[in-house]
């Protein structure tokens, strides 16, 4: 199935839920497998603009899954960095600090400096008016929340 088609997130959170519910008692090489397919799709998700998913419905629908979202930042930050920045501004004009455990880790992962470098670059190789203005205000908003946490 193209990444296209998935435009569902609520679906795809379930979908990715029974098969870590299914996988648990599975051998560890099938097991691999499905964990490898939720990376190509990670991977692919971040390579394609634009997509029928937004960015923070798809971190929401693997977290479903992972233990631990680390390996999908990791990834996100070394993403083909034009695409990656656009659902990275998608996610951060969406996000909201939510107050499930596993959210520490973007947390953590903001407040890093990859996103705005990742921004950064992206900005610097376009001139695409409209995407300069969506990075900006990407930008504009992780400033305002790590000035927020400093203050806090």
């Amino acid at each position: 199935m193209p990444l296209g088609a998935l435009d569902d997130p609520t679906l795809l959170g379930k979908t990715l839920g029974g098969l870590k519910t299914a996988a648990a008692g599975w051998p560890a090489g099938d097991r691999a497998v499905v964990e490898s397919y939720r990376f190509a799709l990670w991977q692919d998700f971040l390579a394609t603009w634009p997509t029928a998913m937004a960015a923070d419905d798809m971190v929401e629908a693997l977290s479903e899954f992972a233990e631990d979202l680390q390996p999908y930042l990791d990834i996100w930050s070394a993403a083909p960095f034009v695409t990656a920045a656009r659902h990275l501004a998608s996610f951060v004009a969406c996000y909201v600090v939510p107050v499930h455990d596993e959210y520490g880790r973007i947390e953590a992962w903001m407040a890093g400096g990859t996103p705005l470098r990742l921004l950064d670059s992206a900005r610097a190789a376009t001139a695409e008016a409209d995407l300069i203005a969506e990075l900006d205000s990407a930008i504009a908003r992780i400033r305002e929340h790590l000035a927020y946490r400093e203050r806090r």
